[in-house]
């Protein structure tokens, strides 16, 4: 089999014109280069160079092979810049994970800031509807990070805080509700309620803050996303309890007010235990800490 140093100082012979000059380029000895040349001659069966007035002149065979071993180091020097990008997190394949809502906003600015700073990285989103969904793609390892941001089981993935806020109400500006600066449940008596009551964390959090609401009799329309629930909002079908994250670039027309007593959402990054982050996908999760920070999703819980 030949080996692939004896080609590479072949090719520099022929790019350099003589043995001493290929020899100087690959920082080896001189008897080095041409022991390595005389094996691969031995190797092919055939002359590369020939000897007129002391200098090396390439054969017609040296020629031809030279033109298939540029073709062979083209491809190593593509390979090689290639592995320096990933080193430097300049290209590669990135895959995320995350429920609309989070995708629609924080993740979709996240992304945006990559590619100005590195545009030759991929990036492949999935928006799932379900955070139980989010959470088994990363815990795979199908995705380098999910992005969630209400309770579940995260006991097998590797968790990174990104954010903290809270529910809200959202309301047209048109609604009695709009006027007020904090809705408490006694404020939505008689008020059709919209919610993610599909979605079980959501159900959860609210049951434990509002113990004295039920939400089965309460909740008049439930859905499985906060899109959709401000979709009805606007619609006039009622007053919706939603995650605050986007809706409110996304529905101009609704207004969010602190809702209390405060129903506490968390936004994490998660990521599989068992594979860990590439260099890409640190740089991301950095990007994705600032963007979340410049978002400023830490209110204060409101008091009535």
């Amino acid at each position: 089999m030949l080996k692939l140093r004896h080609l590479e100082i072949f090719r520099e012979i022929m790019l350099r014109g003589t043995v001493t000059a290929a020899a100087k380029r690959l920082q080896i000895s001189q008897p080095s280069a041409t022991s390595a040349l005389h094996h691969l001659e031995r190797r092919l069966g055939f002359r590369l160079f020939a000897r007129e007035k002391g200098r090396l002149q390439p054969t017609t065979e040296a020629h031809s092979l030279f033109r298939e071993v540029e073709k062979i180091f083209g491809t190593v020097e593509v390979v090689e810049k290639y592995a320096l990008d990933l080193k430097d997190a300049q290209s590669g394949l990135l895959t995320l994970a995350a429920t609309p809502t989070l995708a629609h906003g924080l993740l979709a600015r996240a992304v945006a800031k990559l590619r100005l700073e590195r545009p030759r990285v991929r990036v492949l989103i999935n928006a799932l509807t379900t955070t139980r969904d989010v959470v088994e793609l990363s815990s795979s390892g199908l995705v380098d990070l999910g992005v969630i941001h209400t309770p579940a089981d995260v006991s097998n993935v590797a968790v990174h805080v990104l954010f903290e806020t809270s529910m809200v109400c959202a309301v047209r500006r048109d609604h009695p509700l709009a006027a007020k600066s904090v809705i408490t449940s006694q404020d939505l008596a008689g008020i059709p309620v919209i919610t993610n009551i599909r979605n079980e964390q959501i159900s959860t959090l609210l049951e434990q803050a509002l113990p004295n609401l039920d939400l089965q009799r309460e909740v008049m329309i439930g859905t499985n996303l906060a899109t959709a629930a401000c979709a009805l909002v606007v619609a006039g079908a009622g007053a919706a309890l939603v995650e605050p994250m986007t809706v409110g670039a996304l529905f101009p027309e609704i207004v969010l007010l602190p809702f209390h007593p405060p129903v506490a959402i968390v936004g994490r990054a998660i990521h599989g235990r068992t594979r860990p982050l590439s260099l890409i996908g640190q740089h991301f999760l950095r990007i994705l800490t600032e963007t979340a920070a410049d978002l400023g999703d830490t209110p204060a819980h409101p008091k009535p």
